[in-house]
C-alpha cells in the first residue's frame, strides 16, 4: 500500500512538473521577445543617431547578428514548445485526467478561435518566428541603403553563413546526444 502511495505521489509531482516546464517555455517566449525588441530599438535609434558609415556599418551588422540568433532561438523555442504542447495530450506523460483536460482545452480553442481574420494569428510562432524574421527584414532594408551592391551580398553571405553555421552545429548537438544515448524526450518524460 505504501509503494502505491509513493507512486501516486510520484506521478502527481511529475505532472506538476511538466506542466510548469511548458508554461515556463511560454514565459521565456514573452521574455525574450521583450528583450530582444528592446535590443533592436537601442540598436536601430543608435544607427540612426551616427553618422560615420563604420560605426552605422559594425552596428547593422551586430543588429543583422543578433536577428538571426533571435530568429534561430526562436525556431528552437517554438519547436520546444509545439513538443511540450504535443506531450500534454499524452496520458503516459502527464496522466489520464490532464491528458482529458488539455485535450478538452485544446479542442475548445480550435472551435472558438478559429476565425479567419485573427485564427492565423498564433502567438508562439508569431512571436518566436515571424517577429524574428520582420526585424531581419528590417536591418537587410536599413543597410541597403547605406552599402553598395558589394557590400550588400557581402551581408547576405554572412547571413547565409551565420545560418549555415548555426544549422551544422544544431546537427551536430542532435547527433552527439543520440550518440551518447540522449533521448530528445528526455527532458520531458
Amino acid at each position: 500500500m505504501e509503494e502505491l502511495e509513493k507512486e501516486g505521489e510520484k506521478k502527481v509531482y511529475d505532472e506538476h512538473l511538466f506542466k510548469e516546464i511548458f508554461f515556463f517555455e511560454t514565459e521565456n517566449i514573452n521574455q525574450r521577445t521583450d528583450w530582444f525588441l528592446i535590443f533592436h530599438a537601442i540598436l536601430i535609434e543608435a544607427y540612426f543617431s551616427i553618422e560615420k558609415i563604420t560605426q552605422k556599418t559594425i552596428l547593422g551588422y551586430l543588429g543583422l547578428l543578433i536577428a538571426v540568433l533571435w530568429l534561430m532561438s526562436g525556431i528552437r523555442t517554438f519547436k520546444l514548445l509545439w513538443q511540450a504542447g504535443k506531450s500534454l495530450n499524452s496520458k503516459e506523460i502527464v496522466g489520464e485526467r490532464m491528458s482529458n483536460t488539455f485535450r478538452k482545452i485544446f479542442a475548445d480553442r480550435r472551435a472558438s478561435i478559429n476565425n479567419k481574420f485573427y485564427g492565423w494569428a498564433r502567438p508562439a510562432p508569431l512571436f518566436s518566428i515571424i517577429t524574428p524574421v520582420i526585424i531581419l527584414i528590417t536591418w537587410i532594408t536599413i543597410l541597403s541603403f547605406e552599402l553598395s551592391l558589394m557590400q550588400m551580398m557581402i551581408l547576405i553571405a554572412i547571413v547565409a553563413v551565420l545560418v549555415l553555421i548555426i544549422a551544422i552545429s544544431a546537427n551536430y548537438i542532435e547527433e552527439s546526444q543520440h550518440e551518447t544515448g540522449a533521448n530528445k524526450n528526455d527532458a520531458i518524460k
